[in-house]
């Protein structure tokens, strides 16, 4: 792989693209405001938790979908960014209401650097010392947040088919029906992921622990972070069906690399560049194919520790020290460094495939380095 770091070629289209995403993220954050407020002013915190998301990130997912559009539209149809600005600000809204789910599902306390939706209205209920459970309060808070960026974004995609620019009813259909298709496979992954941290064999029998953590890879992450908004973003181009199959193709191994990435991130990550705590995997106990690769290498007393420890609440700095080196000593770690450089490979052969422009070609290889060689 070359350096993921390294400047990339400055096409005008980007510069356009940021623009009208900002523009139509702007428009839609002022809509849950205003919303938001005509109930009663105090629910403007749901707008401004979603707001809080919505600011920076690196919007991956838009620029997947931005890159698959343009790899298959027409030269001189690229100035018409709407119709994909519409689709990237709806996979931005659906991404801020997965983070903020899975933030309160993980019971996770910072995010970026600062405090999770469910921490900041926790902290809210207990400095107007409100009655009840503050716990109680922020998660409750999160949780609806979560459900008014969902329906953002719902409301985004269904605005497509009121923009005359939009693309072929065949095409918007296609775009809708995976959009869909996302949704419903992330809230079964979650589902799947959660299932799979309370099983209570885990560890007795690892090659189906790791099976179990590759499906929850693919069912989670893979195929809504990547492979479904580069589908997207094709099918709306007005794609035909063997594209947006080889796009797929492409999209599917990147997807599992960039998870695979997150995993190791989530034990070795620098906390000052992740903006979580310093193996924060490994306290929420997230049985993870890292996990998984290193109890089927460890000992039968290690093993067991480790069990226990991915099986506790209460995981102290020592016990995420001992599985850090656990997991190095094991070389577990190697072995996932080889995955997503194998599933890397895949994705790039692949994209060799597709009958993309050059321009978009040069910038999905970009973007593809920039989401399995990163530290955040």
């Amino acid at each position: 792989m070359h350096d993921a770091h390294q400047p990339h070629q400055d096409f005008p289209i980007d510069r356009q693209y940021d623009a009208a995403l900002q523009s139509q993220l702007d428009r839609t954050l002022r809509g849950l405001v205003d919303n938001t407020m005509r109930v009663a002013p105090v629910t403007r915190g749901l707008a401004d938790a979603v707001s809080r998301l919505l600011v920076g990130g690196k919007r991956l997912r838009s620029r997947l979908a931005l890159w698959a559009w343009t790899g298959y539209r027409p030269h001189d149809d690229n100035h018409r960014l709407g119709a994909i600005a519409t689709l990237g600000a709806s996979l931005e809204c659906f991404q801020a209401a997965a983070l903020l789910h899975d933030d309160l599902i993980d019971r996770s306390a910072t995010r970026r650097g600062l405090p999770t939706a469910h921490i900041e209205f926790e902290s809210l209920h207990e400095a107007e010392a409100r009655v009840g459970s503050a716990q109680q309060f922020g998660m409750a808070g999160a949780l609806l947040a979560g459900d008014l960026a969902l329906i953002a974004a719902q409301q985004l995609v269904s605005s497509l088919f009121d923009e005359t620019e939009s693309g072929t009813a065949a095409s918007l259909y296609r775009v809708a029906a995976l959009w869909h298709e996302m949704a419903t496979e992330v809230t079964a992954g979650q589902f799947l992921d959660l299932t799979a941290q309370s099983l209570p064999n885990w560890g007795v029998n690892p090659e189906a622990d790791q099976e179990l953590a590759f499906s929850i890879i693919t069912a989670k992450s893979a195929r809504y972070s990547v492979e479904l908004p580069l589908v997207m973003g094709a099918a709306l181009a007005g794609a035909d069906t063997v594209e947006q199959e080889r796009i797929a193709a492409f999209g599917r191994p990147l997807g599992e690399a960039f998870q695979l990435r997150d995993d190791l991130l989530g034990v070795f990550g620098d906390p000052v560049v992740t903006g979580k705590p310093s193996g924060d995997d490994i306290r929420e106990g997230k049985r993870t194919l890292l996990m998984a690769m290193t109890a089927q290498r460890a000992d039968c007393a290690d093993r067991d520790r480790l069990i226990a420890i991915l099986g506790r609440l209460d995981v102290s700095d020592a016990d995420v020290r001992w599985v850090c080196s656990l997991v190095r000593d094991l070389d577990a770690h190697t072995s996932v460094e080889e995955l997503i450089a194998d599933r890397y490979d895949a994705a790039m052969s692949a994209l060799s495939q597709c009958r993309l422009t050059d321009q978009a070609r040069t910038r999905l290889v970009e973007l593809a380095e920039a989401l399995v060689k990163r530290d955040t």
